[in-house]
């Protein structure tokens, strides 16, 4: 994460830590209060009679009231109810509680546990857990008939046959939200990469997963002088602030770029516009110049994926995006020469280099491209729709679907507009997550400073996404260590 995350994370972390002890300490000492509060109201309503004990109860009530303010987390407070539910029947057994049972009645204890539910509720807000909210999402307004189709109803199988822990773990979540919720994710730039800071800023929160490129680890970028420091960002991603990494790769032609300006130069020369290399002829020889550095860069990008192994990160994994459309080189001369190179992809990073920690995004867009499903976790949709099309984008949705027989996860893996969850929810379009791109799709300059754009998503529009019960944004992500733990 840019600008000093490592800082922002320990002051965050131990922040966390100071509150939580405070809190506990707090509420143990309120807890042996309230106790002692309600033996001596119990005493002195035998002895005073039912007017004082409508007064004290009264008393006790506005206590518990305070007791559970904006900072009292649901856990907490349930907690704090089951003990105070243990003393009470403690209390009112023999004598006493049949004291308490005349003085207060069946319909008074109903209705008062009614007001400390709608308490507890608004105590909830802001700060349900992911865990919480996906147990009330387990049937929702408009998700009753997705969450329940079969079709939705995703294994938690990986086409590596010895997947990492990390990596199944991972999987298994995705498999368990898919259908109920939406990732909130971002792509972060090239140059500056202000997304991540700035979607907080307007938000108050940041997105669940972020997406990163190996662009310009690309030997022919690295040659010309370019520089990367995706890796290391990813690691901080996912090690420090428990997010989920998604990585594509705008693979610079190996040879033959154009180098042209204005836009035909090495920079764009992941384009088929800005080169002559020909991938058909590549995989067509494997004795061939072309395919010998073909290999040259799937093991340079393999340095920067066992760097991220070593770090035990899982990545969702999308090499060789939007082939279909042509306009990438790897795409440029059909399906056959791009399903080859996908495969020998494939078997060369999970055999050769023995890297065991990827989940594969598959995103070719057309049922033609598609390599089967034995080597494809996911499929991903990338879409651009007109700005402020809110849209659920559910005719990509059902053609996402229609490249396989076999139920797969199915993410909106680029976008420009978020598309809006209520419609999401109602039009049976659960994508997995969303990746909004980066630059201008997110930011402006004014005044010398970078602020939120508007022109693709309105401001109130990101806000509701990302405040949404269906959606999950980083801070409701789960403890992965203990959720690796309790799911095997």
């Amino acid at each position: 994460m840019p600008n000093g995350s490592g800082g922002w994370l320990v002051v965050q972390l131990r922040k966390a830590y100071e509150e939580e002890a405070k809190k506990g300490h707090e509420s143990e000492e309120q807890e042996g209060e309230e106790q002692e509060g309600r033996e001596q109201v119990i005493r002195e309503q035998v002895s005073r009679g039912q007017e004082g004990r409508e007064e004290q109860e009264s008393k006790e009530q506005e206590g518990r009231e305070q007791v559970s303010g904006e900072h009292v987390s649901v856990e907490h407070e349930s907690k704090e109810q089951e003990g105070r539910e243990q003393v009470s029947r403690e209390q009112v057994s023999g004598e006493l509680k049949s004291v308490e049972q005349e003085s207060r009645g069946q319909e008074g204890r109903e209705e008062q546990e009614s007001k400390e539910q709608e308490g507890r509720e608004q105590v909830s807000g802001e700060h349900m857990s992911n865990e919480q909210a996906n147990k009330e999402l387990q049937e929702p307004e408009h998700g009753d008939k997705v969450a329940k189709d079969p079709k939705f109803q995703v294994e938690p199988l990986l086409v590596h046959p010895d997947a990492s822990p990390e990596t199944r773990g991972l999987m298994r979540y995705l498999c368990s939200i898919y259908g109920r919720s939406m990732l909130t994710g971002q792509q972060i730039g090239v140059l500056s990469t202000p997304e991540l800071d700035l979607i907080h800023e307007v938000t108050g929160r940041y997105p669940a997963v972020a997406g990163f490129d190996f662009m310009n680890y690309s030997p022919s970028r690295v040659e010309r002088g370019a520089t990367c420091r995706d890796t290391d960002l990813a690691i901080d991603w996912w090690k420090n602030r428990g997010g989920i990494v998604t990585f594509c790769w705008h693979w610079n032609a190996p040879k033959d770029l154009i180098d042209l300006p204005p836009d035909r130069t090495w920079g764009s020369g992941f384009y088929t516009k800005a080169t002559t290399f020909d991938v058909k002829k590549a995989m067509a020889n494997t004795g061939s110049e072309e395919y010998r550095l073909i290999l040259r860069d799937i093991d340079a990008i393999a340095v920067e994926l066992k760097r991220l192994a070593d770090a035990r990160v899982p990545v969702l994994w999308r090499p060789l995006h939007e082939a279909s459309g042509g306009w990438f080189w790897w795409g440029a001369k059909g399906p056959e020469p791009c399903i080859a190179l996908w495969k020998l992809m494939y078997h060369r990073l999970t055999y050769e280099h023995g890297l065991n920690h990827l989940i594969w995004v598959w995103n070719g867009q057309h049922a033609d491209w598609y390599p089967g499903d034995e080597f494809v976790d996911i499929i991903g949709e990338d879409i651009y729709a007109p700005v402020r099309d809110y849209s659920s984008q559910q005719e990509r949705f059902r053609t996402a679907e229609s490249y396989t027989q076999t139920p797969k996860i199915i993410a909106m893996s680029e976008n420009g507009v978020v598309p809006d969850p209520d419609r999401v929810a109602e039009d049976g379009t659960p994508w997995a997550w969303n990746c909004t791109w980066y630059g201008t799709f997110v930011y402006r300059e004014e005044d010398g400073r970078l602020a939120y754009s508007e022109e693709y998503t309105e401001l109130e529009q990101l806000r509701k996404t990302y405040r949404h019960p269906r959606t999950i944004t980083l801070e409701e992500l789960p403890d992965w260590e203990e959720w690796m733990k309790e799911k095997g």
